[in-house]
């Protein structure tokens, strides 16, 4: 069980660094390129609509934001499930370490 609740940590850890470069990149790439991701938008999704798109680096921005913190909080949770799974594994070492805390806090 601590196998595999590690490796699904560590994956959720990779998945969420890799979430949060392509907010990042979303971003950068929406600055950078506004002119050529405005006209890919107004030809892909927009072809059938009476609506034009004039300017994408807001929306760019606005997503590779939600990525970016979508991915922080993938992230964060494969954290915590390291953290918990090396509590439950160690927990007689744990349970010296907190009695250490206690000890020097009174």
């Amino acid at each position: 069980m601590y196998i595999f609740v590690r490796f699904a940590a560590i994956v959720t850890i990779i998945f969420g660094v890799l979430l949060f470069a392509a907010g990042l990149g979303i971003a950068v790439y929406g600055l950078a390129q506004n002119v050529a991701l405005t006209e890919l938008l107004n030809a892909a999704l927009l072809s059938g609509s009476p609506y034009r798109l004039a300017d994408a680096r807001f929306w760019a921005i606005l997503v590779g934001l939600a990525l970016f913190i979508a991915g922080v909080m993938i992230s964060a949770q494969g954290q915590l499930m390291l953290v918990f799974v090396d509590l439950a594994n160690h927990s007689r070492e744990t349970n010296v370490i907190l009695r250490g805390f206690r000890g020097k806090g009174q």
